[in-house]
């Protein structure tokens, strides 16, 4: 079983046909929003990974084209396996923030859900410290891009 998994048993399968992750869904499972849910996260996976989004391949359920399946009473999805790691906390600079910020952005192009935002930036300089303004040059790349949409949506 993977480290990390809160919500849900996590495990690597190795096959003939390559390596997978299984997903056992746990918690809430059993509630009537779960499935739905799911489902379109599974869908928001697909544009975002079509879109580019370097990510783990959704694997949908062959018969249904959907991504959960009840196994032996249980529900569960697969992804390929891809190999990756979590960052150590001083790995983490400038640069790895930003890219994770252009993950990030791109799954939430995917999504056909508003994203809404509330509040603004300086109660995100008060809880990191920083003194940036984050329209300027000296702010790291992702903030920029997060002043910059929130300017156009009169959120700043």
């Amino acid at each position: 079983m993977a480290r990390g998994a809160v919500s849900n048993r996590v495990r690597r399968v190795r096959t003939g046909h390559g390596s997978f992750v299984v997903n056992e869904m746990v918690s809430h499972a059993d509630r009537e929003w779960f499935v739905p849910s799911v489902e379109a996260a599974f869908a928001i996976e697909h544009r975002a990974r079509s879109a580019g989004v370097v990510m783990p391949e959704p694997l949908p359920v062959p018969r249904t084209g959907r991504c959960l399946a009840r196994v032996e009473g249980r529900l569960v999805r697969v992804h390929r396996w891809m190999e990756g790691r979590s960052p150590l906390s001083d790995e983490v600079d400038g640069v790895l923030a930003g890219s994770a910020g252009e993950l990030l952005a791109g799954i939430h192009r995917a999504s056909d859900h508003q994203v809404t935002v509330t509040g603004s930036w300086s109660h995100l300089r008060r809880a990191t410290g920083t003194d940036w303004p984050t329209g300027s040059p000296s702010a790291p790349r992702c903030w920029r891009r997060g002043y910059v949409l929130m300017r156009a949506h009169g959120k700043s």
